[in-house]
């Protein structure tokens, strides 16, 4: 027996971001792997922010416990 398909706010958002992926590769002509590759290191640009955000965070508050 298969185990259900989730269902809810996560199948909808999955949904939604491989529609808008779709969507810019068809209206910026990019294609498909590129506009994975495009998505992709957007994503990683955030999370190099987060990381560096963090650390700066964390250094500004050793500082003032100190």
């Amino acid at each position: 027996m298969c185990p259900k398909r989730p269902v809810g706010k996560f199948r909808r958002n999955h949904e939604l971001g491989t529609t808008a992926g779709d969507w810019v590769a068809e209206v910026l002509n990019l294609g498909y792997a590129n506009s994975a590759l495009m998505f992709g290191a957007l994503l990683a640009v955030a999370a190099v922010a987060l990381v560096l955000y963090l650390s700066i965070a964390d250094c500004a508050a050793a500082r003032q416990q100190t």
